[in-house]
């Protein structure tokens, strides 16, 4: 399907950059949010949870992955998200509560020997802890994740899609090379991609961070995943990404949206033209969330 090793790359983005590609909104803020500190059983992990201050529970519960070097507060501190809040009121008469979770600046939701097993912990133990802290269970879960937090959330998607109603990944940090590809992997990419190669490199450091060797690494990357779909895969994923990405991600988005129809998805792949990292069309997004 696809020529020599696909990896999946990971994410290390500059904080001023990420947080100079986020707009401002008009919008109605969450009224409430609680965040604190939790242990699994291979580490600790902080999260908040959003709320509209609602009289009645919501329905619906969205959980959000954070891109690198930000935490679990990104959601209620960057405006980017609002006019998905808005719409949700507006259309369905409640607005989700939002569950961010966070295990530092860099990570990644995988089983490996370096970083204990957080994906397991995650689907097993995570999610119902969570959830016991709403004021009830919530009858449909969603999941954005952008960057690195894309690169989390299609893992999700790949690995337990019956989990969510619909998945968003943005500016996914998968690509095909990753921390143990040779330097002429490495090369022929950035010249394929047009990636910045300082970006590129740190990148890899960070991979290299995460996984102890190839074999842990082929178990938690998004493409080979991807190639072993079995259809039908029945969760919508709605996949966006700057066609200028900086990291080159706009080709992994791609081959990521091709397996998902070969699958069988109901996918969607929104590419922002001349756009760079982390650029993305928030109405189309809610769109996708909220039609039938």
């Amino acid at each position: 399907m696809w020529q020599g090793r696909t990896h999946t790359l990971f994410l290390v983005l500059i904080l001023s950059l990420f947080l100079g590609l986020w707009t401002e909104s008009a919008h109605a803020e969450f009224q409430n949010s609680q965040c604190g500190q939790s242990n699994s059983k291979s580490q600790r992990y902080n999260w908040c949870i959003y709320s509209s201050g609602q009289k009645a529970p919501s329905q619906d519960v969205i959980y959000y992955f954070h891109g690198i070097r930000r935490d679990e507060r990104a959601w209620g501190e960057l405006n980017f998200h609002a006019p998905i809040i808005t719409e949700w009121q507006k259309q369905r008469g409640y607005a989700p509560y939002v569950i961010s979770v966070s295990y530092g600046g860099e990570w990644t939701l995988t089983d490996t020997s370096l970083h204990g097993n957080r994906y397991t912990e995650f689907v097993n133990t995570v999610m119902k802890e969570m959830e016991q802290r709403l004021p009830a269970p919530p009858l449909k879960r969603y999941l954005i994740g952008e960057s690195m937090g894309g690169y989390n959330a299609s893992l999700l998607w790949l690995k337990n899609p019956e989990l969510f109603e619909k998945v968003s990944i943005g500016c996914p940090a998968i690509a095909q090379i990753g921390p143990f590809s040779s330097s002429k992997e490495v090369n022929a990419y950035i010249s394929r991609t047009g990636a910045n190669a300082f970006y590129v490199q740190m990148v890899l450091d960070v991979g290299k961070n995460e996984f102890a060797n190839e074999k842990e690494y082929s178990e938690f990357n998004s493409l080979l995943l991807a190639q072993n779909l079995k259809p039908p895969v029945k969760t919508p994923i709605y996949i966006s990404c700057g066609d200028r990405d900086d990291f080159g991600f706009f080709e992994g988005a791609q081959l990521l949206y091709q397996a998902a129809t070969k699958a069988g998805a109901v996918s969607e792949f929104a590419p922002v033209k001349n756009g760079g990292h982390c650029r993305t069309d928030i109405g189309k997004l809610a769109q996708f969330f909220l039609s039938p």
